[in-house]
């Protein structure tokens, strides 16, 4: 039965590539790319903190003989030529569509390479390959190319592996862990092993108190606004957390 499967899915990326081909052999180079962006707007400014997606969407290309297209969006440096870009993301539906949904991580990560600082922004510029079979365009007008600023997460770094509260007030009173957060879609059932960088969860009954929260680097934090969790400096005079209320947290 795999023996058949693999022969299946063989003879399916044969026809795909034969679909962009002058001949059997030979894959054609007759793409052509729209050179039209859509979405963010020339010289956005992306909060990354905020922890939205980013929606990029462009123009569609062809290819000759009606040739399959798939995608990749780019981001370079403001000098760059994309011959070597900082990040390649394959566009939504395996490439397929000419749009992509960008995690806040993901850019905050594309800001990092840019040379951004814990806090600070890095100005990118981004673009779109298209591809068909062996061949690909880069969409190089200056209607093609756009520039976005990306003003990284002010988190810590490095990021801890582990999260734990400790204290009288946890769960029969246990050192409890918080492990990498799943990033979970609003689509009902459908779900995804990818983590998001940053985040951290537990399902845990706490009483009214004061917990401590440390990481696997023995760093002590603090409950802020919209759940999140900031960093206790070495200075300052306490390390306790309080929890007001009685409650599953």
């Amino acid at each position: 039965m795999k023996k058949i499967i693999m022969m299946l899915v063989a003879g399916a990326m044969a026809c795909g590539l034969a679909a962009c081909s002058d001949d059997d052999t030979t894959p054609s180079g007759n793409i052509t790319p729209a050179d039209q962006l859509y979405l963010p707007r020339n010289n956005a400014t992306i909060m990354l903190e905020t922890g939205n997606t980013t929606h990029f969407e462009w123009a569609v290309s062809k290819a000759s003989k009606n040739g399959y297209i798939t995608y990749e969006l780019l981001f370079d440096k403001v000098d760059g030529d994309f011959s070597q870009p900082l990040y390649v993301l394959t566009s939504d539906n395996n490439g397929y569509e000419p749009s992509a949904k960008v995690a806040s991580s993901t850019l905050n990560t594309v800001a990092t390479l840019a040379g951004a600082d814990l806090g600070e922004t890095a100005t990118v510029k981004w673009t779109v390959r298209a591809w068909c079979g062996l061949n690909s365009e880069i969409y190089g007008s200056e209607a093609g190319v756009r520039t976005v600023s990306l003003t990284r997460i002010n988190s810590v770094d490095p990021m801890p592996s582990e999260i734990k509260i400790s204290g009288g007030i946890t769960e029969g009173q246990k050192e409890l862990t918080l492990f990498a957060a799943s990033v979970i879609h609003t689509a009902k059932g459908k779900y995804t092993d990818q983590r998001e960088a940053g985040a951290y969860e537990i399902f845990t009954k706490l009483t009214a108190g004061e917990l401590i929260i440390t990481d696997d680097l023995n760093r002590n934090f603090r409950l802020a606004e919209k759940n999140r969790m900031e960093l206790i400096k070495d200075n300052e005079a306490t390390t306790a957390v309080t929890v007001e209320h009685d409650g599953i947290y």
